[in-house]
């Protein structure tokens, strides 16, 4: 659960409850829902799990060196 703001949402990549509010109530209401809701629970860890994915040392060296590489070609 998080509010929507800057990097936030595509940090979470949809893995996530996102409000557009910070009110304390309709936080409660979402926390509150996620812990109770098994299936919406269950679904929000299978989708942050996949999310991490994209964080992980393999992808982000890989993307990294591509990058690199594009940016060496682009100085020869």
């Amino acid at each position: 659960v998080a509010y929507a703001a800057c990097a936030v949402p595509d940090t979470l990549g949809g893995s996530g409850i996102l409000l557009q509010d910070k009110d304390p109530v309709l936080t409660a209401a979402a926390i509150d829902r996620l812990v109770t809701d098994e299936a919406l629970r269950v679904s929000v860890l299978e989708k942050q799990r996949r999310q991490l994915e994209h964080f992980s040392y393999e992808t982000v060296s890989a993307l990294f060196q591509k990058q690199f590489e594009a940016f060496l070609k682009r100085e020869n």
